[in-house]
């Protein structure tokens, strides 16, 4: 199937010589209970999607990309490969298959979460909408997220815009009432404990996702510098290969976000946009390529195409993510 794919597509390869390829794929959980297929991908699909990264592309380390942009060094055919919220599927499926296969990534890990191996509140709201359907889940979080239609994409947005991405006590009860129908989901991220197991993988480095999984714009500037700073020295405390990298959580960032992760000590962060970066990117406002069970390979190799990033970014609206302030949905994975 991958050799077939890599074979055919003659216009396709030959964009990609005249142009270039090559970005960073970010995944989240590798999960063995299949839901939220817009965000987590199975075991399955990341090793094919793992076999057809190292057959087609160099697959570097995060911080050689992003080492190659600053010393002016060609970026051209290199991939690099991310994992979002630490999830603990990282260590007990996605390691193994990394080391099968020889791929290094970089785990951004939120601190608040890992100090106790919690689940996050997406998973949470997926897993009762999947399980319970709609009824359950309309019931359960309409009152307090405001949102009639009670749909995963929809609370997701609402949440962010009314809450910046955080629980209050009267959503944390809603969810917690649905979860008495369908049970707790079963993904959730690594703990501290765990979170030192994982870094006995050479392969593995560590970089920021702030403490609390807040969209960090609609915070104020002094409370974004903190989400962030925090974070990083929690890490550096007590992990080796911490890199000073943020990944902004649900890939949201604005003006002042750039400036608080400057201030924090940050070398680079990185959005969530669906496409290439291209040879010339900016490493504070660097775009990323979520891939989950719904993306196929050829759809991964077209998003990794230079040719291609007009195109998405016309597609997207501008080069830069939109934070919402109203109810709709979110165009990005959390």
């Amino acid at each position: 199937m991958i050799g077939e794919l890599l074979a055919g597509s003659g216009a396709l390869t030959l964009l990609e010589r005249v142009i270039g390829t090559g970005g960073i794929v970010a995944y989240h959980s590798v999960t063995r209970e299949p839901f939220l297929p817009s965000v987590h991908v199975t075991g399955h699909s990341l090793a094919a999607q793992l076999e057809f990264l190292t057959a087609r592309y160099r697959v570097v380390p995060l911080r050689d990309l992003i080492d190659r942009r600053r010393t002016g060094r060609s970026v051209r055919g290199c991939v690099a490969v991310t994992f979002d919220d630490a999830y603990v599927s990282v260590l007990d499926v996605a390691l193994p298959l990394l080391e099968r296969y020889g791929v290094p990534a970089t785990v951004f890990v939120p601190t608040s979460y890992c100090r106790t191996g919690s689940r996050f509140w997406w998973d949470r709201l997926g897993w009762v909408t999947e399980r319970g359907g709609p009824f359950v889940a309309e019931r359960a979080l309409s009152a307090a997220c405001g949102v009639p239609a009670g749909t995963h994409e929809e609370v997701l947005a609402a949440m962010v815009a009314s809450r910046a991405g955080r629980l209050d006590a009267g959503t944390e009860a809603a969810l917690s009432a649905a979860e008495h129908q369908t049970g707790a989901v079963p993904e959730r991220s690594l703990s501290e404990s765990e979170l030192g197991i994982l870094a006995h993988a050479e392969l593995i480095d560590f970089g920021c996702h702030t403490q609390t999984h807040p969209a960090l714009p609609l915070l104020s500037f002094a409370e974004q510098r903190s989400e962030i700073a925090n974070s990083y020295h929690w890490l550096r405390d007590r992990l080796p290969r911490v890199h000073r990298y943020l990944a902004y959580p649900f890939g949201l960032y604005e003006r002042s976000t750039v400036k608080a992760a400057c201030d924090a000590g940050m070398d680079a962060a990185f959005s969530m946009e669906g496409r290439a970066a291209g040879p010339r990117f900016d490493t504070f406002t660097c775009p990323r390529i979520g891939v989950a069970e719904v993306n196929t390979l050829r759809g991964l190799r077209l998003r990794l195409g230079w040719f291609s990033v007009p195109m998405l970014i016309w597609r997207h609206g501008g080069r830069h993510p939109h934070v919402p302030r109203t109810v709709r949905a979110l165009p990005m994975e959390a």
